[in-house]
């Protein structure tokens, strides 16, 4: 909420900066977390059981809460301050493999999903991509992240909600 008081006067005015998220879960072409994996899942012969799946849950879970860098196959999310969101929380956003050399230092620990051998995250990747990329739907490919290619620029665009936040 922002307030700005003139004179004797007040004016109030609500946004909410996480509208765009919440639009576009709604819409037709979204595709939830829960849903993505259980296709890649269900194509590798494997359950949210498995230890191969609770495994790469738990480095990805960890990479998010300790604002790690997590590299794609075609694009990388790192955690920055941002204050349209926070300004004490790093939030999501997209980088391109040049803006990453320019972030990282031989120090920085990552999540490289990029270089990985696992038959597993390479189908994530892939079913990523081709969704995204070929099917144009809005993929919800991490907890609370969605990644959607703009209709308007063609680039790749990465939205999410206030539980990364908290």
């Amino acid at each position: 909420m922002i307030s700005k008081k003139s004179n004797t006067q007040e004016i109030t005015l609500n946004f909410d900066v996480f509208s765009d998220y919440n639009n576009m879960v709604q819409n037709e072409n979204f595709i939830s977390y829960t849903k993505l994996y259980a296709s890649v899942l269900l194509n590798a012969n494997l359950s949210f059981e498995s230890q191969v799946y609770k495994d790469f849950y738990k480095l990805v879970s960890e990479a998010v809460q300790n604002k790690l860098p997590i590299l794609f196959n075609k694009f990388n999310v790192i955690f920055a301050i941002n204050p349209k969101f926070s300004t004490a929380v790093a939030t999501p956003r997209l980088v391109n493999d040049d803006e990453l050399k320019e972030i990282l230092t031989e120090d920085t620990n990552v999540l490289n999903l990029k270089e990985s051998k696992e038959p597993f995250v390479k189908s994530i990747n892939a079913e990523i991509i081709d969704s995204v990329l070929l099917k144009n739907a809005i993929v919800e490919f991490l907890p609370n992240m969605i990644l959607y290619k703009s209709k308007n620029t063609d680039n790749l665009k990465l939205l999410f909600n206030q539980n990364l936040i908290k």
